[in-house]
């Protein structure tokens, strides 16, 4: 019995050193760098002149620039006020972006009337100084007039929405 608890001992004291030693290669490993949004494909292609914008989209494969054009065209056709929206969410980090992409779509999955009053309670928070939007979602009126979820997507939201 001795020997086996021994064994188990060493097992595992062998087991956390095995652990904790990195190899020599991954330290000598630069760090990935980390997509900036100026260096996403359709950020450069935006920052082109039409024909370097061109001469681009024609190396993609069909799928990939059919896709990337109507991106661009979408973006072309928005207003400076949604162009000034889409440049704020994309100097977001990316689990920013995600955790606000999750929340228009916990938004699009409530029922109408839920959804109706979400976007009222969002655009009165647009008008609202920074303390006295955080008053307002830190009120027991806020906690007794939304569920849990919808108080998380007004707060994921909140500070999203323009003034």
């Amino acid at each position: 019995m001795r020997l086996s608890l021994l064994s188990y001992v060493a097992v595992g004291l062998l087991a956390a050193l095995g652990f904790a030693v990195v190899p020599a290669e991954a330290q000598r490993r630069p760090a990935q760098p980390k997509v900036r949004p100026k260096d996403r494909p359709l950020d450069r292609l935006q920052r082109m002149t039409p024909v370097e914008r061109k001469r681009a989209l024609e190396d993609l494969p069909p799928a990939r620039r059919r896709q990337l054009e109507q991106r661009l065209e979408r973006f072309d056709h928005l207003s400076p006020e949604d162009r000034a929206r889409v440049d704020r969410f994309r100097e977001f980090s990316s689990d920013r972006q995600q955790s606000v992409r999750r929340a228009f779509g916990d938004l699009n999955q409530m029922r109408p009337r839920r959804q109706d009053t979400v976007r009222r309670e969002l655009r009165d928070l647009r008008g609202l100084s920074e303390a006295d939007r955080r008053s307002r979602l830190d009120s027991s009126d806020f906690r007794e007039r939304f569920g849990p979820r919808e108080r998380e997507v007004i707060e994921q939201l909140s500070d999203v929405v323009p003034r």
